[in-house]
C-alpha cells in the first residue's frame, strides 16, 4: 500500500498560504525587513542566526523568520524602494552634471599665457643670422662706366676694380629680417628728440 506521511512531523507544515500576513508585532508596531540577531522566531520558534532576513520590530525585539512565516513586501514598501532608487539616480545625475559644468567652465576661462612667456626677449634673439657669400665674378668683371649688367649686390667692390685673375671678395648678406615684436627699435612718439640725430638737436 501507499506510505502514510505523518504531517505532524513536518516542521512548519500547515500554513499552506492561508495564514494572513502579519505586518505588526503584538504591540502594533510595524514590522520591517531587517537582519536578525541570534535567537528564535517569535512565531514558529525556529532558530535564527545573526544576519538572517526577518520581519522585525526593533523596539520590542520581536521578529518573524522568513521560513516559518514567509512575508511578502508590504504594499507601501514598493513606493519607498522606488523613492530611494529615484533619489540615488538623481544624486548621480546631479554629480555628473556638476562635473560637466566644472569642465566647461575650465575650457571657457582658458586664456593665452602671459605675453612674456611666448615673446622672445631682444637679448635672447640669435644674432647668428647672417651668412658669408662670395660675390660672383660677373659683377666684378662689369666694365666701368658701361651702366649695363645687373645691379651690384650689397658689399660688392666697385666696377672694374678687380682683374680677371683676382679672387672674388667676400660679402655679408642678411638671411632674413627678424620681426621686432616688442617695438624696441621703433622711435618713441612721445619723445621726438630721442629719434633725432645729435646734430639736429638744438
Amino acid at each position: 500500500g501507499r506510505a502514510v506521511c505523518d504531517k505532524s512531523r513536518i516542521e512548519g507544515f500547515g500554513g499552506g498560504g492561508a495564514t494572513a500576513n502579519v505586518w505588526g508585532c503584538p504591540f502594533g508596531h510595524h514590522l520591517e525587513l531587517a537582519a536578525a540577531y541570534a535567537g528564535r522566531c517569535d512565531g514558529c520558534l525556529r532558530r535564527t542566526d545573526r544576519g538572517d532576513r526577518v520581519m522585525d520590530c526593533r523596539s520590542c525585539r520581536w521578529h518573524l523568520c522568513a521560513e516559518g512565516h514567509p512575508q511578502e513586501p508590504h504594499p507601501r514598501d514598493w513606493f519607498t524602494r522606488l523613492s530611494k532608487e529615484a533619489d540615488a539616480l538623481q544624486r548621480g545625475l546631479l554629480w555628473d552634471l556638476k562635473a560637466l559644468i566644472a569642465e566647461l567652465v575650465d575650457y571657457s576661462t582658458c586664456s593665452l599665457p602671459p605675453r612674456a612667456e611666448y615673446v622672445e626677449r631682444a637679448e635672447d634673439v640669435d644674432d647668428d643670422r647672417y651668412e658669408v657669400v662670395r660675390v660672383h665674378d660677373e659683377y666684378a668683371e662689369t666694365p666701368a662706366g658701361t651702366g649695363g649688367g645687373a645691379a651690384q649686390p650689397p658689399g660688392a667692390p666697385p666696377e672694374g676694380s678687380l682683374g680677371a685673375g683676382d679672387a672674388a671678395p667676400l660679402a655679408v648678406r642678411g638671411c632674413g629680417e627678424v620681426e621686432d615684436l616688442l617695438g624696441i627699435d621703433q622711435p618713441d612718439p612721445t619723445f621726438p628728440e630721442a629719434s633725432a640725430s645729435p646734430g639736429e638737436v638744438a
